[in-house]
């Protein structure tokens, strides 16, 4: 029956609105309830069409730097489930089912309990005078179990708290039990937790895994590429259009200034109070990479990823066949692929084809294969201008052992005219590399005085040690600098200088492992000090240190780079593929778009464009 000024009194209220009043009438209202019932997500980004609460999607994250308050939207949208109450705000925007008509399980994940949840998680829920949190987990909804770290509500549902330290291995059954409506995992995570807790949903409740984080692992974490480079495109930094976004994460990035409780006094304390190379992550709340103590020019890489200088460039697959070890041939096959076997192939990402003379270097840093490791990386150089060398192809990947690695490389290398192959000779990775392609007729050999008393073998490859490798990168950041005083013309229209610097990079990756190489000083266990250069942490730098002994032959061992020349048929079909893509390109489409397999026969004008040589297909 219908009470007087009911303000749940309506007409064509929903069976969720129902079960919501009735809740709220069973729940007695304190401080607690009064914020959690009138508290109000911060802007569009949540709230908007299309936005973070709105979203139908089962897994949602929550990207954000230091007080973006994406930590409280997690923690309401769990209250919210936990008590079965719609606040205001939510009503008409949570697009999610709660069941009402039996109790509800929440999980609520985190690193420790001796830290994490009470500095982080517990104030958020009942309050901390001392930090300024109000708490908004209603008081008849509070029974809380220190031993098993459950809170209880008085219909019989469970909040329950869970710490898991990421820096541990775990074993991902321990999240097995009952099924669960909702889970929230605070801070990054191991990505076996995120995958188990989608496993354990109900069918009838939310069925949702709300991730909230601060990106500071950069990068290189899990994160980066499975739930922000489906959702943002990481050269813009902008979200990506609906229809191109992915089809079960709902992500969204906040910083500081999407807080309307934080002024701007307040973010401008938060920068000069945390390390510059922080500031993106704790107060942007971006990917980052950044050196605390930056080896190279920082600025300048930088500014060459703000203002977009490197591509996505177009997915190569090579496929190898017709491999003869024994003279030197190694002949693959190219298409290009979206969907793909990365632990069958190598998946190169390319800038242009060869061209008849140019002067190529293939560069390699090799690695054991294990998808936790490094990466193992090959970049092909043009040094056909010395004051304009630039990156022209690019495979990195965890997935491929040495020996087959070594053989997409040398697949490539056969690409781009047999060219030079450099390889760091290190440990066992870089010894199963020289003997898969010993045989390849374009290897490097380095200059040994006792080069008599060693076997040819034994100088394949670039030998890095703490003799070599100073020298390594300090040509490597002289070259640098040398291509920032060559001058070009801008092509950027909205630029008002006429000209900027050149930029010798296609590769994201390349520039990210630029940023964050850095020079730190450690101490040995004797208490004296030591230099350490490598990447910062999060980081990798397999790419720099490929890209710096390619650079080396550039520089010092010029005489070893040989002039592309197409004459044996073992290229005869790639070559081919890539002329009738450039003349598509000439078109005005993108390079490799349209690669397929094709008979091995050369017709008249194949032949004509194979001794003319290979029209220009990319732009630099």
């Amino acid at each position: 029956m219908k009470k007087k000024n009911d303000p749940y009194a309506k007409s064509g209220m929903s069976m969720m609105d129902i079960g919501s009043s009735l809740v709220t009438d069973m729940t007695v209202r304190d401080a607690r309830f009064e914020y959690f019932w009138n508290y109000k997500p911060i802007n569009k980004l949540v709230m908007g069409e299309d936005a973070w609460f709105r979203s139908k999607k089962k897994t949602k994250i929550l990207i954000g730097g230091n007080k973006s308050s994406k930590t409280t939207h997690a923690i309401y949208e769990a209250i919210m489930i936990y008590t079965g109450i719609i606040p205001p705000p939510m009503k008409g925007i949570y697009p999610h089912v709660i069941p009402v008509n039996r109790p509800r399980r929440v999980r609520i994940i985190v690193y420790n309990f001796t830290e994490h949840f009470p500095m982080t998680i517990l104030p958020l829920l009942i309050g901390d005078p001392d930090m300024g949190a109000e708490g908004m987990l209603p008081e008849a909804w509070s029974k809380y179990d220190p031993q098993q770290h459950i809170f209880y509500g008085p219909d019989g549902s469970m909040m329950s708290i869970i710490a898991i330290d990421p820096s541990e291995r775990v074993d991902p059954r321990i999240l097995r039990g009952p099924l669960i409506d909702h889970t929230v995992i605070d801070e990054i995570n191991q990505e076996c937790i995120i995958d188990e807790s989608l496993t354990r949903l109900t069918k009838d409740g939310p069925n949702t895994v709300t991730n909230c984080y601060c990106p500071q692992e950069g990068t290189e974490c899990w994160t980066y590429n499975r739930f922000y480079v489906p959702n943002f495109d990481p050269v813009s930094e902008k979200k990506r259009p609906m229809a191109e976004q992915h089809p079960h994460y709902e992500t969204e990035v906040l910083s500081m200034r999407d807080n309307p409780s934080v002024t701007e006094e307040q973010i401008q304390v938060m920068i000069q109070s945390v390390k510059p190379w922080e500031v993106p992550f704790r107060v942007w709340g971006k990917y980052s990479n950044t050196a605390s103590n930056p080896y190279f020019d920082i600025e300048s890489c930088l500014a060459w990823d703000r203002e977009g200088r490197c591509e996505e460039g177009r997915k190569i697959e090579i496929i190898p066949n017709d491999i003869d070890k024994d003279t030197g041939h190694f002949n693959g096959f190219m298409k290009t692929t979206e969907l793909h076997n990365p632990n069958k192939y190598g998946i190169w990402k390319m800038w242009g084809g060869p061209k008849q003379g140019h002067k190529y270097v293939l560069a390699t840093d090799t690695a054991e294969g294990n998808e936790r490791g490094d990466f193992s990386v090959a970049d092909v150089w043009d040094f056909t201008d010395s004051e304009r060398p630039y990156q022209i192809a690019q495979l990195r990947t965890r997935a491929l052992k040495p020996n087959d690695f070594a053989i997409q490389c040398a697949c490539m290398a056969t690409v781009f005219g047999s060219c030079l192959i450099i390889v760091e000779a290190k440990g066992y990775s870089g010894g199963a590399f020289v003997e898969t392609v010993r045989n390849y007729k374009n290897l490097y050999h380095r200059t040994s005085r006792s080069r008599d008393r060693i076997t040819e073998t034994q100088t394949i490859g670039w030998d890095t040690n703490v003799h070599t490798k100073g020298p390594l990168l300090d040509n490597l950041y002289n070259s640098l600098r040398e291509c920032l005083s060559v001058r070009i013309p801008s092509t950027n229209s909205s630029d008002k200088k006429r000209y900027t610097n050149y930029c010798p990079l296609k590769s994201r990756a390349t520039l990210v492992e630029l940023i964050s190489y850095e020079e730190r000083i450690e101490k040995n266990r004797d208490g004296s000090k030591k230099i350490i250069l490598g990447a910062a942490r999060g980081g990798h730098d397999d790419t720099v240190i490929a890209m710096a002994m390619a650079f080396w032959i550039l520089k010092v061992e010029t005489n070893k780079i040989t002039s592309c020349n197409f004459k044996k048929n073992s290229v005869v079909n790639s070559l081919t593929e890539l002329e009738k893509q450039a003349e598509i390109d000439e078109k005005g489409k993108r390079s490799f778009s349209n690669i397929k397999k094709k008979p091995n026969i050369v017709s008249l004008n194949q032949r004509r464009s194979l001794r003319n040589g290979i029209k220009k297909s990319s732009v630099h």
